[in-house]
C-alpha cells in the first residue's frame, strides 16, 4: 500500500478578507499551484469560504515571471500609475479543466462548458493586484482552455507591496 504524502504550505500570504497560499503539492508534476481564497466574516463558522481558486503555472513560466518582477516590476508600476488609461498586465496565465476531463471525473457543469482559471499581475497605487478568476470555458486548437464569460464566478485579488510580492515569490522559488 502507497504510503500517502501530507502536502506542506510553503508560504500564505493574506490580503483583506483573502489569502493566496502555495503548497509543496504540484512541484512534482513541473508546476506551481496557488490558492486563492476569499471569505465573509461575518457568515457562520464553517460557511465563511466565498471562493477558492487553485491555478496551476508551470515552474519554468512562474520562475520567469519572479525574475521579471524582481527587475522590471517596480518601473511598471511607475509606468502605469503615471499612464492611468494603460490597462495591460504585467503577467497572466491561463488554464483550467476542459469540459471532457469534467464529464470523465464525473463532474460535468451544467452548461457543458470546461472551467477556465486565469492568474494576472496587475499595477496598484501601492504597488500589486494579483488576482485569479474563475468561469466558464472552451478548450482551444491548442489545448488551452480559454474563458467565455463577460463576468467571473469567482474572483479573488489581493493588493501586494513591492516586498511582500517578492517575499512570496522568493519562497516558491527556495522550495522548488
Amino acid at each position: 500500500m502507497a504510503k500517502e504524502r501530507k502536502f506542506e504550505r510553503i508560504v500564505r500570504k493574506d490580503g483583506k478578507n483573502c489569502f493566496v497560499e502555495v503548497l509543496d503539492s504540484a512541484f512534482e508534476l513541473g508546476k506551481v499551484r496557488l490558492d486563492f481564497i476569499s471569505y465573509d466574516t461575518n457568515a457562520a463558522a464553517g460557511s465563511r469560504q466565498t471562493a477558492n481558486i487553485g491555478i496551476y503555472v508551470d515552474i519554468d513560466k512562474f520562475l520567469a515571471f519572479a525574475d521579471k518582477v524582481r527587475t522590471s516590476g517596480k518601473e511598471y508600476t511607475k509606468y502605469c500609475n503615471a499612464n492611468p488609461g494603460y490597462q495591460k498586465p504585467f503577467f497572466s496565465s491561463m488554464g483550467g479543466v476542459s469540459s471532457k476531463v469534467l464529464k470523465a471525473k464525473g463532474t460535468p457543469r451544467a452548461d457543458g462548458m470546461g472551467i477556465s482559471r486565469t492568474i494576472s499581475l496587475s499595477a496598484s497605487k501601492k504597488g500589486y493586484f494579483l488576482t485569479a478568476k474563475s468561469g466558464p470555458g472552451m478548450e482551444d486548437e491548442k489545448g488551452l482552455i480559454v474563458p467565455k464569460y463577460k463576468e467571473p464566478e469567482q474572483k479573488v485579488s489581493i493588493a501586494f507591496d513591492h516586498d511582500t510580492l517578492m517575499e512570496l515569490l522568493i519562497m516558491i522559488d527556495a522550495m522548488k
